[in-house]
């Protein structure tokens, strides 16, 4: 027993550690009300330039809100009440080409996220999708909204740009095939363009595409002009941003060896016991 628990331990170990090097893929910008991100199976209070990784959760609560902006140059606002998740990042070359090619896979299980979707001059965008309970939102180069309401209705809303969305059953392994071509064959699709809007539901139908409801038209004026503005300018100062998530990642070094002791002890006293 006892060398089942060391083995338990180290990896538990080798874990913790690789997360702390492993690269982050993003930072907070801006945070507002009661946000945490949920690792590691720990919920952390988010704070302004902490750095985001692959396989997160962000959570946020009633009148809260998170801003991102990724290595990439893609933005995020995650809005209040929501469960979003970064759940994929793979990155490619071609031979003939210099720059690398991005892609994305995140997860919303509920609330809303709004996406302005532009990337720096060093890369390539590949493509971007947001997987709901009734839905998989695929984009290429767009400004866009995407909300889960509490019966997993998915609202799809384009400012800029277009989306096309897959009528599919969303299935656990969904993200193990975003980005084969395989996954697309034979599967019907709605395309929404500027200034439209459509919902789907769990029903494999095909929905109604309108143009902007008074409701998106308000946020629209509201919301998504000022952060379409803001992506902007955080794309214009990421390097400034990256020197504090740096200083972010230094400064809580301590507390995270902190963790691995008190995860490897709860270990012990789970099988000890």
């Amino acid at each position: 027993m006892k060398k089942i628990v060391l083995v338990f331990t180290i990896l538990l170990s080798l874990q913790l550690i690789a997360e702390e090097n492993q690269n982050p893929v993003a930072l907070v910008i801006k945070t507002k009300g009661k946000t945490v991100v949920e690792r590691n199976k720990k919920e952390i209070k988010i704070e302004q330039y902490m750095p985001l990784y692959i396989n997160d959760k962000i959570k946020t609560y009633s009148a809260s809100s998170v801003e991102l902006v990724f290595d990439t140059g893609i933005c995020l606002r995650i809005e209040e009440k929501s469960v979003f998740e970064l759940k994929k990042f793979v990155q490619y070359s071609y031979e003939d080409e210099t720059k690398p090619y991005i892609n994305f896979g995140f997860k919303l299980y509920k609330g809303t996220v709004l996406t302005d979707v532009d990337v720096f001059n060093n890369y390539n965008f590949g493509s971007l999708h947001i997987v709901t309970p009734t839905s998989v939102a695929s984009v290429r180069g767009t400004v866009f909204y995407v909300n889960v309401d509490d019966d997993e209705n998915t609202k799809i809303v384009v400012f800029k740009g277009m989306v096309e969305c897959l009528i599919t059953e969303i299935t656990d392994n969904v993200f193990d095939k975003l980005f084969e071509e395989e996954f697309y064959e034979l599967k019907k699709s709605v395309v929404i363009e500027e200034e439209q809007q459509t919902v789907f539901t769990h029903e494999l139908v095909l929905p109604t595409v309108t143009s902007l409801s008074f409701d998106m038209v308000e946020y629209k004026k509201s919301v998504v002009n000022d952060f379409v503005k803001l992506s902007q300018r955080y794309r214009k100062e990421f390097e400034e941003f990256k020197e504090r998530r740096n200083k972010w990642i230094e400064k809580h070094k301590e507390q995270f060896k902190k963790d691995i002791i008190e995860q490897k002890n709860k270990f012990k006293k789970e099988f000890y016991h």
